[in-house]
């Protein structure tokens, strides 16, 4: 009898320690991340700062720097023609909102010679008082089957997802430490603002939690858009490496967010994708995890990280769903 006793506390250790335990982790941060305040963030980074945002012509950008202009920010939109439209918008909204637009094809950031002076001088040329850089930008591209892709697509894919997110980064970094430097230098008494660099990459990884973290891993990889997975792998994982790297450096706040399926006017057709969420909710989640609430990888939506918990537990469902959402948005592109 004692054996059994012994036995049975055994098995339920280990189901606090292995199962019920990091369940109920994971569940926390996910309730803290969607109850947490918004802070006010002009207070943070200082009112009337620069915020510079890439793709802003549509979708997740548009909205991002909407929110921005709203908070109290000036900014930086680096995109195609139609950021002219957002910058448009958001000045009628919040006219005390001064906005620079630089029109720019992301596809050629690695072959256009005069493609990056322009946004050197920004940075670098003392004149903006950039506080935040939202790395937004990328273009999806894919096909059934993937080696039908053309190379012009390729090309596209590959160069907008990485190259301009390192330039833009370092550019920003060499930026920011010399501000929280000069932040440091002020007075007793006058206001310290911080600094911000957000990654809007992908969701790369799911947690393995149970006995699903004994399986090998909680890769995640969309099949028909193997250059864009790619590109949005590489985000993600730079994105780390930075953080790893700097995230002891004074004043400098890092998000590395990480977004299931989100509708926008360019993607409607994820609406019946399982957990997706509307453009404005998904931004709001990262507006209220900026300023200090949350710092590293994390989703911004409590569906993401719902669905990354339930697939955790059970991960064979995991291939099909992905399945599902690749076949999808193969059909969609190809239309």
């Amino acid at each position: 009898m004692q054996h059994t006793n012994c036995f049975t506390y055994i098995i339920l250790a280990i189901l606090v320690i292995y199962v019920i335990g990091p369940i109920i982790w994971l569940l926390a941060k996910l309730v803290y991340k969607s109850c947490v305040p918004e802070r006010d963030l002009s207070q943070i980074y200082g009112t009337r700062s620069w915020c510079v945002i890439t793709g802003a012509s549509r979708g997740q950008g548009r909205v991002l720097a909407t929110g921005m202009g709203k908070r109290g920010f000036n900014l930086i939109l680096i995109g195609s023609a139609r950021t002219h439209d957002t910058a448009k918008q958001i000045q009628q909204q919040y006219p005390s909102c001064q906005i620079r637009v630089v029109e720019r094809d992301f596809a050629q950031a690695l072959s256009e010679p005069e493609w990056w002076p322009e946004i050197e001088k920004i940075f670098r040329g003392g004149k903006y008082d950039i506080s935040v850089l939202i790395n937004n930008v990328g273009q999806r591209t894919a096909s059934r089957p993937s080696h039908q892709q053309s190379d012009q697509d390729i090309r596209a894919s590959l160069i907008t997802g990485t190259y301009p997110q390192i330039r833009l980064t370092n550019l920003a970094l060499e930026h920011m430490i010399r501000r929280q430097k000069m932040q440091a230098l002020k007075p007793a008494g006058e206001p310290r603002y911080r600094s911000c660099i957000i990654f809007n990459t992908a969701q790369c990884q799911h947690p393995l939690v149970g006995l699903a973290a004994y399986l090998p891993s909680g890769e995640i990889s969309v099949p028909y858009l193997s250059v864009y997975e790619a590109t949005n792998a590489f985000g993600y994982y730079h994105a780390n490496s930075i953080i790893n790297e700097y995230e002891a450096e004074s004043g400098i706040d890092f998000l590395n967010i990480t977004p299931g399926a989100v509708v926008t006017e360019n993607t409607p057709y994820l609406k019946d994708t399982p957990f997706a969420v509307p453009v404005d909710d998904f931004c709001r989640g990262i507006f209220r995890l900026m300023g200090g609430n949350w710092r590293g990888a994390t989703c911004a939506y409590w569906g993401h990280d719902l669905s990354g918990i339930l697939i955790g537990i059970a991960p064979w469902f995991r291939a099909g769903i992905l399945n599902k959402v690749g076949l999808t948005i193969s059909d969609e592109l190809a239309k």
